[in-house]
């Protein structure tokens, strides 16, 4: 039997070859040098497929007005806007400076699309990140697997510049199956941005809470409680969703006593560890590198030489994981959450080292007593693991507290719903 074989398209108002999955497909279009790129990792959007005008691409421009513009050939690339990231021109939000020399696609306009050979490693839930910038707040894409669109419109976000970047966090989740596929990204609205490459990885987008907090739903959370959801230009989801995945990075805002309590005040991941050159890691960007580094609780994010070098992780977490370090006993962290359902939750643990007890509170009461039940051997050797179980009484918003002690990296909670439990 010959092996399926499917392509991935970034598009944009054009039209896509229909395919399923089912079917032996003659693909025209070849991968880039002939290697695909993998799935889960990066899709770099200067490398996409060969074959020409119509098969592999689709450039309403009708040239290259980055290469070709301004005498950047590329690997002979002549075919739509191609340039590399400069210095003192291509920055974050924050003013910190790409890596210079980097490919990105721009001079994007309405009905562009690129076709990607891809290779899926394995089956499941991706979600979708996204390195652009964005110069109109009008400007809308969408995402399609296999000639399908998967995702509607997404609008996304001014970054107020048309060189001024962004990592654009959950802008979609995709199902997808292992081997060869069609990806489709359409540039629906004005196309004023550029892009650099997607990043697929594993893990579902969050549930965004469009909960406000209000004197009339804020009953539950303590009157005198000051802090608020984490929000940033990346995270605009609000409060995060029980049931389902508390990023322990994304605690409250609202500062020292209030969102959190930490035993010194620098930030030894983001304000220290992540400000030296080897630990900005290419596989990250300035917006983990940086991540909340002016405030005391200890973040960092999980890299290709300390956390995925070795074969010793229980649990293989996902690439540029936020999680929570060089904890201390007694120190805890906030969490406003909107809880969907009342019930009794199963609560499942990304951590790493030793084998602790941990404790939460809800709207400042005692709530939970849980253990990690292994310990791993190492801050960056993995587990996922459920630790115990906690009840939430009613629906609405709540705060959670996290209570933890030394000798932990924390990245996540998993609250998982127990049947028939309220």
């Amino acid at each position: 039997m010959k092996a399926r074989r499917f392509i991935v398209v970034i598009v944009g108002l054009a039209l896509v070859h229909s395919i399923s999955a089912a079917q032996q497909i003659d693909i025209l279009s070849k991968p880039w040098k002939g290697e695909r790129q993998i799935v889960p990792g990066r899709i770099t959007a200067a490398f996409y497929d060969e074959g020409g005008e119509g098969i592999a691409f689709h450039n309403p421009a009708g040239k290259n007005n980055g290469s070709e513009g301004i005498g950047l050939a590329r690997d002979g690339r002549y075919e739509v806007g191609i340039s590399v990231t400069k210095p003192g021109i291509d920055k974050f939000l924050d003013g910190t400076s790409l890596p210079f020399d980097k490919y990105y696609v721009g001079w994007i306009v309405p009905g562009e699309w690129l076709n990607y050979s891809v290779d899926v490693k394995t089956t499941g839930t991706y979600q979708v990140n996204m390195l652009s910038s964005v110069a109109r707040d009008s400007t809308a894409i969408s995402l399609s697997v296999d000639g399908a669109d998967k995702t509607g419109t997404i609008f996304l976000k001014t970054t107020g510049h048309v060189h001024t970047w962004r990592m654009c966090i959950n802008i979609a989740e995709l199902e997808l199956e292992e081997g060869p596929h069609l990806l489709t990204l359409k540039f629906l609205r004005t196309g004023f941005m550029n892009v650099q490459y997607l990043e697929i990885v594993p893990g579902a987008k969050p549930e965004a809470s469009n909960t406000v907090l209000t004197t009339e739903n804020q009953i539950s959370v303590p009157a005198d409680y000051k802090g608020k959801p984490y929000s940033d230009d990346n995270y605009i989801a609000g409060a995060q969703v029980i049931p389902g995945k508390i990023e322990c990075a994304y605690y409250d805002l609202g500062g020292e006593g209030v969102a959190y309590h930490d035993f010194e005040t620098l930030n030894r991941g983001a304000g220290e560890l992540n400000q030296i050159p080897d630990h900005q890691r290419p596989h990250a960007t300035a917006y983990q590198w940086n991540f909340r580094k002016e405030e005391a609780v200890d973040i960092s994010y999980t890299k290709d030489f300390a956390d995925f070098n070795h074969n010793e992780n229980y649990f293989t977490p996902p690439v540029n994981q936020l999680y929570i370090g060089w904890t201390e006993d007694n120190e805890w962290v906030n969490y406003t959450v909107d809880v969907k359902i009342a019930g009794t939750y199963k609560i499942v643990a990304l951590y790493g080292n030793d084998a602790n007890t941990i404790n939460f509170s809800i709207n400042n009461k005692p709530a939970a007593e849980c253990r990690l039940p292994l310990a791993t051997g190492s801050m960056h050797k993995w587990n996922k693991a459920e630790i115990g179980t906690i009840t939430f009484s009613e629906t609405g918003l709540q705060l959670l507290t996290f209570h933890y002690n030394k000798g932990n990296n924390f990245g996540c909670f998993e609250f998982i719903l127990m049947p028939n439990t309220l």
